[in-house]
């Protein structure tokens, strides 16, 4: 019994000063690193991540709670908590990037990323986010997929972008018509591009490249390019600027 009640004795003590050990001040979170945000602000996201500076203990800091509650967010895919003893934390996001937006109501618009994810609602619009009008919806909700007929014409667009800037298109100001999934338009400033149907993208963008660049080169940048037959040499109407 007296080996038993010595035994606990020392559990006790030992757990005692472990308790006193990560209880020293030296373990209350002092620093902050914010990694891979871009659409979030670092202030933003240090408030969201529920630390007092130099109040909050390392070791009794929740980060899997904080995970969840940030992966919540429309605009985080994942998030990621790292502590580094004594008192430094990092927090590593990866973000979901607006592809499109499209008109709401009031001069507002909504942004989805790739996988028709609705990020925000705004009344800004971002230059470099084309815009794509021909999209049918009905309710939505922020950080869920939206409710379309179209997700697979939303996939067609992002494909023929990365294809565009994997060539070096750098457009901004696009706008992007799917009304017709057969005759689909983009308008790029006074430049009115026929794509057609979603196929043979590659081919279109590097058709689209070598066109802009020979007209840029010539000062034309106003009228049409139709590249929507790949079985025919595209189609031009331009004038000078």
């Amino acid at each position: 019994m007296k080996r038993i009640t010595k035994i606990m004795w020392r559990i006790l003590k030992v757990s005692l000063f472990m308790w006193i050990l990560i209880s020293l001040p030296i373990f209350r979170i002092d620093n902050i690193e914010i990694i891979g945000n871009e659409s979030l602000t670092s202030e933003y996201l240090i408030e969201e991540l529920e630390i007092e500076k130099n109040k909050t203990n390392i070791f009794y800091y929740n980060k899997k709670k904080i995970e969840k509650k940030l992966e919540l967010k429309p605009y985080i895919k994942k998030v990621k908590i790292e502590k580094k003893i004594p008192s430094n934390v990092r927090v590593i996001i990866l973000e979901r990037e607006a592809l499109l937006y499209l008109p709401y109501k009031n001069n507002e618009y909504i942004y989805i990323d790739k996988e028709g994810i609705v990020l925000e609602v705004s009344e800004g619009k971002k230059e470099d986010v084309p815009e794509i009008i021909g999209i049918k919806y009905e309710i939505f909700n922020l950080g869920e997929k939206l409710n379309t007929e179209n997700e697979l014409k939303i996939k067609g667009i992002y494909e023929l972008l990365n294809k565009m800037e994997r060539y070096g298109l750098n457009m901004k100001k696009i706008k992007i018509d799917i009304q017709d999934r057969k005759k689909i338009k983009m308008n790029y400033n006074n430049v009115q591009i026929h794509i057609g149907e979603l196929s043979e993208l590659d081919y279109k963008a590097r058709m689209l490249k070598g066109i802009t660049d020979a007209l840029v080169d010539r000062g034309e940048l106003r009228g049409v390019i139709d590249i929507s037959n790949t079985n025919i040499e595209p189609y031009l109407v331009f004038e000078k600027k």
